[in-house]
Parts: C-alpha cells; sequence; structure tokens
C-alpha cells in the first residue's frame, strides 16, 4: 500500500470513529449522577451535620459539643458544654454544697434550708430558712410548707418553684415560678416556645437563628437541605 493510500485509511478511520461518538447513544453518563438531586444541607463554618441535619454545636442542646450528645433538662449547651442554667431569682450550688448528692441544683436562697443565704448554708434541726437567715419561724408574708424530708420550710409561693402557688406545686425542670405559675424560662438568646406535639407537650427554649425546627419563629421548621 503506498503511502497516499495509508494516509486515506487512516483519514477514513478518523472520521468513523468521529462520527460514532457524535451519537445520542455512544456518551458516557456522568459518573458523580445528578447534582440537582442532593439534598444535602450545607452547613456553616460553626455547624455539624448530624445526620441530615446542621447541628449548632456551641449551643444546641441536643447536640452539644458533638453530635448526640444531649443535656439533661435543667442544663443548656453553652460554648459546646452542657452547663446548669437557674431560671432568674436562683443561684446554681455545686454538688459539694449540696452535701454530695448529684451534680448542680438551682436554689432560693432566701428559703432553701440547705443553701440559706449561700450555697451549702445548712439550717439546724427545727430551724427553717426565711429571708436567707436560718430562723425559728417563717416571717411575715412566707407559708410555712412541709420540705421534702418532712421538716417545715419557709416558702414565697409567687416565686417559689418547689411550692408554685400553693405548697407542694413543684415547677418542672427548665421552668420557673412566676407569680405563682410555673413558665419555661430560658437563657440569654433563646425564646421560650409554647407546648407541641415534639416536645411531649412541654414548653421549651428556641434558638430562633438557628433551630431548624423553629426558623424565624416558634413551630416553622426548614425544608429538606434547608438549613
Amino acid at each position: 500500500m503506498s503511502q497516499r493510500s495509508e494516509f486515506l485509511h487512516l483519514l477514513r478511520a478518523a472520521a468513523v470513529a468521529f462520527a460514532l461518538s457524535a451519537c445520542p447513544g455512544a456518551s458516557t453518563p456522568p459518573s458523580g449522577g445528578d447534582a440537582s438531586m442532593d439534598t444535602t444541607p450545607t452547613c456553616t463554618s460553626a455547624q455539624l451535620l448530624c445526620g441530615a441535619t446542621c447541628a449548632s454545636v456551641m449551643t444546641d442542646s441536643l447536640n452539644c459539643g458533638a453530635c448526640g450528645r444531649r443535656c439533661a433538662d435543667s442544663e443548656r449547651c453553652m460554648a459546646g458544654a452542657c452547663q446548669t442554667v437557674c431560671p432568674a431569682g436562683q443561684q446554681a450550688c455545686t454538688s459539694g454544697a449540696d452535701g454530695g448528692q448529684g451534680g448542680a441544683v438551682c436554689a432560693l436562697l432566701s428559703t432553701d434550708r440547705n443553701h440559706c443565704g449561700t450555697c451549702g448554708r445548712r439550717c439546724g434541726p427545727g430551724e427553717v430558712c426565711s429571708t436567707g437567715a436560718c430562723q425559728t419561724s417563717c416571717a411575715m408574708g412566707l407559708e410555712t410548707c412541709a420540705a421534702m424530708d418532712g421538716t417545715r420550710a419557709c416558702a414565697n409561693v409567687s416565686l417559689d418553684p418547689r411550692n408554685c402557688g400553693r405548697c407542694g406545686n413543684v415547677c418542672s425542670p427548665g421552668e420557673t415560678c412566676d407569680m405563682g405559675m410555673c413558665r419555661t424560662s430560658c437563657p440569654a438568646g433563646q425564646t421560650a416556645c409554647a407546648p407541641s406535639g415534639m416536645d411531649g407537650g412541654a414548653g421549651f427554649c428556641a434558638n430562633l437563628q438557628e433551630d431548624r425546627n423553629n426558623c424565624g419563629a416558634c413551630g416553622t421548621a426548614c425544608m429538606a437541605g434547608q438549613v
């Protein structure tokens, strides 16, 4: 075969290959799939992807510091750690000040016999804590109620979460007693949302700037793929 014939043969072969590659059925499907079908949310630098949800692990009480790390009802997630946050008018006392019976507790220092006036100051037998001092009787304006251990205790039923509105009416964890009624108490930056089916019928606190289930307003949930 002459060089001219060989050149024409190669030219025809190239033309056939080009024609085949232009056929609709000959194209190679993309390896990455259809990107438009991807519903995985894009999280910000301050969030982690926990399952299918972006979580702000520095403030999210359900994913505090890491995915799935849930704070107790009486705790809030602050700077990525679960911390006891007490309602207004109460003081967080350490476990040592509570006789070594558990973690931190919220105490009303004006009437708490175990934390009278300050954390860890316990009143003696027969004494009550009245206006922050151990006394033999309650001051005017306070109710005399029975404490958990059966002893007497003074209570301001307008403010006392253990005797809210009446002796023995205990508010739930995370609630405060306001004018004799138990109300959800939220830390700064969070909003008290009304009861819903999601939380078993209890009021709850939500960060409306970052909570996908309460985005901008209580009960406003983001759609799939949104943060």
